[in-house]
């Protein structure tokens, strides 16, 4: 089977599905498909370029303007051979050129097709503005209509889906979490000494309003008579708006010598930050799946992270904090992961790396949606996991 995805970016600086895009295709190789990555030029994310040498064909187009709907005059051309090629076309995303030329192309040869969103269709009514309606309308909504198949991470994502008035197939499949070998203790240090002295609390994640970092400074700022031994690490990309607003915050902030902001972390770097901290942070005011949360649990690390995010297995598997959006109510979770012991954060991690081992590792993950591709080519009996109206 010969699969062709097609995303804008797969940079370092867009955050998961650079990450997730790559590390999918990757394992799709072991399902002995023929996979290929159309994108744009750009710096690539180091599981791109993995994916890339462990032999998915990656075909990149320059960029005439970067910026967005990141126009390349390149790739229509490109995409019509490539399209002609496959068997089976994914598309990653909404609102950019290269999705749109994927959707009327695959269109235009009569190719099955499937849809990814990476959260761009969570809450439409409150998030799209009056341009993304219109967008909606006359682009991505035409093509997305169009779909064999559409991909949602969660069953949050897929009442999403149908709250937009979809009516397509959904298969509900989630992303997968990579399980990385630990790093020995002092390999983690050599490589962020930040972390050597302290205990620490990580975000690691874009740096951006609607990942709830502002949230969680003023959070901490807020805890009272907190162990001086503690402090929070704070590590991502973002816009210079963005990261400018949290350098003033963090300025501003009476507990300012316990927080630092790092930067983007990547490779080992961001491995060992993992292994490294005592508890992971992640309070998004929206999030379609978070694979953030996912690494911090395969690295056996106990996780706060907000019901914005789709973990209510935080709960059920007794591995971290699933806490309503909110400053005080970050508060408390940040005072009780602190005051817990190291032996109870520790047998909290245990479980959070025993879930994921259970029911994200990227092999069932890749398994799963090769067979979603082999029903949409071929038809025959509906996987357990595709929702149908």
């Amino acid at each position: 089977m010969k699969i062709l995805h097609t995303v804008s970016g797969i940079w370092k600086s867009t955050g998961g599905p650079a990450e997730v895009i790559p590390l999918l295709c990757r394992y799709l190789l072991a399902q002995d498909a023929d996979v290929s990555i159309a994108t744009l030029d750009g710096e690539f994310s180091d599981a791109t370029i993995a994916s890339k040498a462990a032999g998915v064909k990656l075909h990149s187009f320059p960029i005439r303007f970067r910026c967005k709907p990141w126009y390349s005059k390149s790739i229509r051309h490109g995409l019509h051979e490539l399209i002609k090629e496959a068997d089976i076309i994914h598309n990653n995303g909404m609102w950019e050129y290269i999705n749109w030329c994927a959707g009327s192309e695959t269109i235009k040869q009569k190719k099955p097709y499937i849809m990814s969103f990476h959260g761009s269709i969570m809450h439409a009514d409150e998030n799209w503005s009056l341009r993304h309606k219109l967008v909606w309308k006359l682009l991505d909504g035409r093509y997305v209509q169009r779909a064999c198949c559409l991909h949602a991470c969660t069953r949050e994502e897929l009442k999403f889906i149908r709250q937009v008035g979809l009516s397509n197939p959904v298969a509900v499949i989630p992303n997968g979490v990579e399980i990385w070998e630990p790093l020995p203790t002092a390999a983690c240090y050599k490589l962020v000494p930040e972390f050597k002295n302290h205990k620490t609390v990580l975000f690691l994640s874009r740096v951006h309003p609607g990942k709830g970092v502002y949230d969680l400074v003023n959070a901490w700022c807020l805890l009272e008579n907190f162990p001086k031994d503690w402090q929070l690490i704070i590590a991502g990309p973002g816009e210079p708006k963005h990261v400018e607003k949290l350098k003033n915050l963090i300025d501003s902030n009476k507990a300012k010598s316990n927080i630092t902001y790092m930067g983007p972390l990547f490779g080992e770097k961001r491995k060992a930050a993992y292994q490294a901290c005592d508890v992971f942070v992640l309070p998004s005011h929206t999030e379609n799946f978070g694979v953030v949360i996912g690494e911090a649990l395969a690295c056996g690390k106990p996780v706060i992270a907000s019901r914005e995010a789709p973990w209510p297995e935080l709960i059920e598997y007794q591995c971290g904090w699933w806490i309503p959006n909110g400053v005080s109510t970050l508060v408390n979770a940040l005072r009780e992961a602190m005051e817990a012991s190291d032996e109870q954060r520790s047998a909290m991690g245990q479980r959070g790396r025993e879930l994921i081992t259970k029911k994200y590792s990227w092999p069932y993950v890749a398994k799963q949606m090769v067979t979603t591709y082999e029903w949409v080519i071929g038809g025959g009996q509906t996987p357990s996991w595709v929702e149908t109206v």
